[in-house]
């Protein structure tokens, strides 16, 4: 409790901080400006993207969970998850999703495992997308080899991970959960961790070269190490400090930029989760008044 509570109160201080310099550095106006440079034709086009990559974790989703989930519901569970994820410090987010799982059946011990196994998927992703902006060769060499172990090692992955589940409690989510992988599940939820980082990635690269601040290249690595930065554990409300230092280290480019792109994607999570919430608001309402009409 009291280690969460330090988080939190890291995070408070690391987004007072960057609030700081960004009002010092005159980097909220010169944000206001790119916005209104990029426009229709550059915001929408970003949006779009970014709405593709919450399909793709849907379906990589459907490929790790242990039982079906309506694509609409879990659509809206990913939407949540990521506007929390987005806007909460210290992983508080995170919470979320094995709540909502709950409710569709899941194990709080079972969709928490899977969540670990996901967020390390995306870690080795951003981390291999990372080393492949800095060295071409060494990157691709280290992503072929990541769907090499699959392919040609996953007896040997499967024997890794029975060996390492000494506590009960892990044996018996991996017999309820994990042990039904086959090869084909993972290499495809492996591909799609891989396709939704890019995709985001060259949404934001969009957006920021239809303002003419940056060119696509340098806008993709910046969203890359920006992503990066957030496998610290620590982290600002609404994330704020570590996307901007993340972008500025491998990008190079000015902090308003950085800022520009979080306010972005800060703005999009929080619309689509809203939306789903509407939505799916709507929908409840509908089908009670159908019972109702239909009670004699």
């Amino acid at each position: 409790m009291e280690k969460r509570i330090l988080y939190i109160g890291l995070g408070a201080g690391i987004a007072f901080l960057t609030i700081y310099l960004l009002i010092e550095a005159g980097a909220l106006k010169d944000t206001f400006r790119l916005w209104k440079l990029a426009g229709a034709r550059g915001v929408i086009p970003a949006f779009a993207l970014y709405l593709v990559t919450y399909l793709l974790r849907t379906e990589r989703w459907n490929c790790l969970l242990p039982k079906k989930i309506n694509t609409t519901e879990l659509f809206k569970i990913v939407a949540l998850h990521t506007a929390s994820s987005n806007v909460l410090p210290a992983k508080l987010g995170e919470l979320l999703f094995p709540t909502l799982l709950k409710r569709k059946g899941i194990g709080i011990v079972l969709s928490g495992s899977l969540l670990l196994l996901a967020r390390g998927m995306d870690a080795l992703a951003l981390l291999s997308l990372l080393l492949l902006t800095i060295k071409p060769l060494w990157g691709t060499i280290l992503i072929a080899s990541q769907f090499g172990a699959i392919f040609f090692r996953f007896k040997d992955i499967e024997r890794i991970f029975k060996a390492l589940l000494v506590i009960p409690k892990l044996k018996e989510v991996y017999s309820k959960g994990w042990e039904r992988f086959r090869k084909e599940d993972l290499l495809r939820a492996m591909g799609l961790t891989y396709l939704t980082w890019l995709i985001k990635g060259a949404g934001i690269a969009c957006l920021l070269s239809s303002s003419g601040s940056l060119s696509f290249f340098t806008a993709l690595k910046g969203s890359i190490g920006a992503e990066c930065s957030f496998l610290i554990p620590i982290s600002g409300f609404l994330g704020l400090g570590n996307y901007e230092f993340g972008w500025v280290v491998l990008s190079g480019s000015k902090l308003e930029e950085a800022f520009f792109a979080h306010s972005f994607l800060l703005l999009s999570s929080v619309l689509i989760a809203i939306t789903c919430s509407l939505i799916s608001l709507k929908t409840s309402s509908t089908e009670m008044e159908d019972i109702h009409g239909r009670t004699p």
